[in-house]
């Protein structure tokens, strides 16, 4: 299966060209015209009046070159490249992160003996799967106290990457209990408008959690997800040892910190509340999905999970060639400001001169 640029353009670069200031090539010339045409008069006035004048040929020289750099940016020298649409694979990948709380226990692995918070994880695995899924559709939801669909469906991968780069642990004063089924409906919603709109692409999910559920609601099941969802995992983080959970006081608390941060305290125990990963509850979740049960750590992650990927593609819009430019006016306003710093400098120091 030959593999598509994730934004689904083809660009080919064909060569430098020119693009008017003006948007004209006739009035660009009118005006470039007259910056020469100025530039002589000028010149041919100084020669005659040259040993009354404080001009020396150094600056006509300098004045000169100021002219021939403003007409040769009014003509716009750029590099052409053409972009031509392209078709992307048709599956639609769902990521579903939770942040709560206990996500900010630092007690994960993700292919190394060391530890990091599980929340870390999570954002690894959003990375390695990503990758996975070249060409595709991305979507993503975060839950904790409530779900939200940070990222609607798009074809745009480096979006996802930044949105899970920068996912954050809820802060505790607004968590109410974790509801491992937060994210069902906004996924049910999302799913059937995305089924509606491509109907024959695959829809694939992957619900990233520590499986841990501690309101007093009762869970409920993910099986409705089944009429939408063709493939994809529970991917758990964490460890079944636990750890405390940290107190995380507001949404820009750094969760790798955790080991230097107060801990939550268990209003049963009266001690450092322990969360630990709930394998028996995830893989169920899993079997509830029709998906796989995978739990991160020091030899598994989510890059060895086997991607379900769909060998149909679709139009992102009419299949068509279109033309980019990309300016290189940017090295000729470097030396025209350094020409006219050095003018501005010489009018300076004369201006002084005449004031003594």
């Amino acid at each position: 299966m030959s593999v598509l640029p994730r934004d689904g353009m083809v660009e080919t670069m064909t060569g430098f060209t020119f693009a008017p200031l003006f948007g004209n090539l006739a009035l660009t010339l009118i005006f470039c015209a007259i910056l020469i045409a100025v530039f002589v008069v000028s010149a041919v006035m100084y020669a005659r009046t040259s040993k009354t004048s404080d001009a020396t040929v150094v600056d006509w020289i300098r004045r000169g070159l100021i002219t021939v750099l403003l007409c040769a940016a009014a003509f716009g020298p750029s590099f052409a490249s053409q972009t031509t649409t392209q078709a992307v694979n048709g599956t639609d990948v769902f990521f579903a992160v939770d942040i709560t709380g206990s996500m900010g226990v630092k007690d994960a692995q993700y292919g190394s003996s060391s530890t990091i918070t599980r929340l870390g994880a999570a954002q690894k695995a959003v990375t390695d799967i990503t990758g996975l899924y070249p060409g595709a559709s991305y979507a993503a939801v975060s839950f904790g106290t409530n779900a939200s669909l940070d990222v609607p469906l798009t074809p745009d991968a480096r979006a996802i990457t930044t949105w899970g780069d920068g996912l954050k642990v809820e802060p505790t004063s607004v968590s109410s209990g974790s509801s491992l089924d937060a994210p069902l409906d906004t996924l049910i919603r999302s799913m059937e408008q995305a089924q509606e709109k491509h109907p024959n692409n695959l829809i694939v999910l992957y619900l990233i959690t520590d499986g841990e559920q501690t309101s007093d609601s009762q869970r409920r099941t993910f099986s409705t997800l089944r009429n939408y969802v063709d493939g994809g995992a529970v991917i758990g983080t964490g460890s079944t040892q636990g750890g405390t959970v940290p107190l995380i006081e507001s949404s820009t608390a750094t969760q790798d910190d955790s080991d230097s941060q107060q801990s939550v305290i268990d209003p049963s125990t009266k001690k450092p509340a322990i969360s630990k990963l709930d394998a028996d509850t995830l893989k169920d979740m899993a079997d509830e999905t029709s998906t796989t049960y995978l739990h991160v750590d020091s030899t598994h992650t989510a890059a060895t999970l086997k991607a379900t990927i769909s060998d149909q593609y679709s139009l992102l819009s009419t299949n068509r060639t279109r033309t980019k430019l990309t300016s290189l006016v940017w090295p000729l306003g470097i030396a025209l400001f350094i020409l006219m710093l050095w003018e501005f400098g010489v009018a300076f120091n004369r201006q002084r001169r005449y004031m003594r």
